[in-house]
């Protein structure tokens, strides 16, 4: 995402930001919190962003997010 759009919406009022790209661009994380935004960051379940998958099925939902949810460096 461009610059300008990372912040564009938080600039004309929004107060969430919806990372449909599944964290790919963490510069989001950062401008939501810049501006005291929320963040919500979907989960693809391990495919690339922008893959639409078919029925997805989880054992434990929230676990899968847990392990597939990218990690900043320094996260413990």
């Amino acid at each position: 995402m461009a610059p300008r759009g990372r912040t564009g919406a938080c600039e004309a009022g929004a107060d969430l930001l919806n990372d449909t790209w599944a964290g790919a661009d963490p510069e989001l994380v950062r401008v939501a919190g810049e501006f005291g935004a929320g963040y919500v960051c979907s989960h693809t379940g391990g495919l690339a962003p922008r893959t639409d998958p078919h029925r997805p099925r989880y054992s434990d939902v929230v676990q899968d997010v847990i392990t597939e949810s990218p990690r900043p460096p320094n996260a413990q």
